[in-house]
């Protein structure tokens, strides 16, 4: 199935294979159009794709998943269907589809490594740092089972499969969990909460005795395996194992081992982390930043060949199939959906926001050779590595180049886009920061538009399209989320005439426009005009569930 590296796949240049147990093949991959931006592309074998139950489940799974905004989880960015680029003959059968999901790239190593490096080296990890590790893990599962969807339905998601491979700690001291509900979703079962718990309960023993979970009444005493650990750890782990159901206050689902655990020690140990990530690990550090480097040269010789890829179809709706991404594309962009907001009269709109960091080639002359370490540092990544290099070229030069101005923008969008879940008024800062070195850049000021639309800063945020679209009226983005902060309002005619002009430009996601533009006629009473909106919705998709959905409601079935 593993064709060599790099390769297109999708939309997708496949950097490196990264070794992992099981079927599902794992990359790190990068958006062909975007190479700076790394990102964890997990592809199935192409027998799921052919099963239509499964693949409906999987897609299902990884949508669900994709409501769920949490510091602790990693953060779903696509999913659907796609197939490597075709070097094949003609006379050769063209290769087979397959199901992917994409989610962030989280610079480190899974909890699996972490515990591995640290025996290898005759170390046991502080019981602090093994306690922060497993509030944050015990947080993003606690997150997910409160998180609610887009009518204010609680989605009760549970993991299904926590294990170590899944439990990521990055370089900077980040805890993350990955592929909430995934896993159960291809087996066909349901995630349950208490599983999950137990889970947590049998890696905390793990990682604070070096060995197996206790079973049975005869398993030793932790303090015995390790005297650092304090007596109420092993009671946590005990109540955790126990699981739902179980005897002597067992936990039935993370929050509560998450208040207990807090309650041993809540601090925040991230720096601390990261220390001790740089000890375990620095001679893979060193060799990671060699790799990526090479990946870009290998990924910009893809690129100079006759690799071609399509645009990423992203995550649009709640409720829609992803389309199958093939070898051919119209002008890439890159998309992320948020979660509908307003009243239910507007609940059927689709409301996609896309993040899409240019990384346009400088003309000549080079650059400065600070100038240009913080460029290559900000390819693999490392804005602040770049923010650092270009304080260091200003000192040089205090009336730096225009070039070096808008190098320095890009960084500060690079860490806006780190910061925007997490701390979104720093993200912002950022942003205007960006702007106020490059007011000419169109990108800039859509992706304040973006985080003011998440932050419901809705004048604001239609001030920053405008200006976007000002400067670039081909930002179908844009165009797009204008019309929905319009249509939010009731102005249904200036919504009208921004969907129209995503639909001219003949966008990846016109059959969304499609739909508002739908949702705007049925508002003006004109419904007739509506079906016939849905009708081309489903022309330019017609897997296309939402507008399926809303067709249904407006059209009696005895007149289809």
């Amino acid at each position: 199935m593993s064709a060599p590296l790099p390769s297109v796949y999708g939309c997708y240049a496949l950097s490196r294979q990264i070794p992992r147990q099981g079927e599902v093949e794992l990359f790190l991959a990068r958006l062909s159009d975007n190479p700076s931006q790394p990102l964890a592309l997990k592809r199935l074998p192409p027998r799921f794709a052919a099963d239509a139950q499964r693949r409906e489940a999987f897609l299902a799974a990884a949508r669900r998943a994709g409501l769920v905004t949490h510091a602790n989880l990693t953060r779903p960015l696509d999913q659907g269907l796609a197939a490597p680029a075709d070097s094949a003959g003609e006379s050769q059968a063209p290769p087979q589809p397959s199901l992917f999901l994409t989610r962030e790239w989280v610079p480190g190593k899974n909890l699996a490594q972490f515990l591995e490096r640290a025996a290898s080296q005759g170390r046991r990890p502080p019981v602090a740092l093994v306690i922060y590790i497993f509030l944050s893990a015990a947080a993003a599962l606690d997150g997910a089972l409160r998180e609610k969807g887009p009518e204010g339905e609680p989605l009760g998601l549970a993991h299904g499969h926590l294990c170590l491979e899944n439990l990521l700690i990055s370089y900077d001291g980040r805890v993350k969990v990955s592929d909430l509900a995934i896993a159960a979703s291809l087996e066909g079962r349901r995630p349950l909460a208490g599983d999950d718990t137990r889970a947590l309960g049998g890696m905390l023993w793990q990682a604070l005795s070096g060995g197996r979970p206790p079973e049975g009444d005869q398993a030793p005493q932790l303090s015995d395996l390790n005297p650092e650990a304090d007596p109420a750890l092993e009671e946590i782990c005990r109540r955790a194992l126990a699981g739902e159901g179980g005897s002597g206050g067992a936990y039935g689902q993370a929050g509560r081992l998450l208040k207990d655990l807090s309650a041993l020690d809540g601090r925040e140990r991230a720096g601390e982390l990261a220390g001790f990530m740089a000890e375990l690990f620095a001679e893979d550090l060193a060799r990671e930043a060699e790799e990526a480097s090479r990946d870009l040269q290998a990924l910009a010789a893809l690129a100079n060949g006759n690799g071609k890829t399509r645009a990423c179809a992203g995550i649009l709706s709640g409720d829609e199939l992803a389309m199958l991404v093939g070898p051919t594309p119209p002008e890439p962009l890159w998309r992320r959906v948020l979660r509908p907001l307003g009243a239910a009269a507007v609940a059927a709109l689709v409301f996609a926001v896309y993040w899409y960091w240019t990384a346009e080639p400088p003309p000549p002359p080079p650059l400065p050779p600070l100038a240009a370490k913080a460029q290559e540092a900000l390819k693999s990544g490392g804005y602040e590595r770049a923010l650092s290099l270009l304080d260091e070229a200003q000192a040089q030069d205090p009336q730096p180049a225009p070039r070096l101005a808008r190098l320095r923008a890009e960084a500060l969008m690079s860490r806006a886009a780190a910061k925007v879940e997490d701390d979104p008024g720093a993200a912002l800062e950022d942003l205007k920061a960006a702007i106020a070195l490059a007011p000419d850049w169109a990108q800039a000021h859509f992706q304040a538009g973006r985080l003011l639309t998440k932050l419901e800063r809705w004048d604001e945020a239609l001030e920053a399209y405008r200006r976007a679209l000002n400067l670039d009226p081909r930002l179908d983005g844009a165009w797009f989320n204008a019309g929905y902060i319009l249509l939010r309002e009731n102005q249904c005619r200036a919504a009208m005439a921004d969907f129209k002009k995503v639909v001219e430009l003949d966008s990846p996601h016109a059959a969304d426009a499609h739909v508002n533009l739908a949702v705007c006629w049925n508002k003006l009473g004109q419904k007739d005009q509506a079906v016939e909106e849905l009708k081309l919705a489903l022309l330019k998709n017609p897997n296309h569930q939402l507008a399926q959905d809303y067709l249904a409601k407006l059209r009696p079935r005895d007149q289809e």
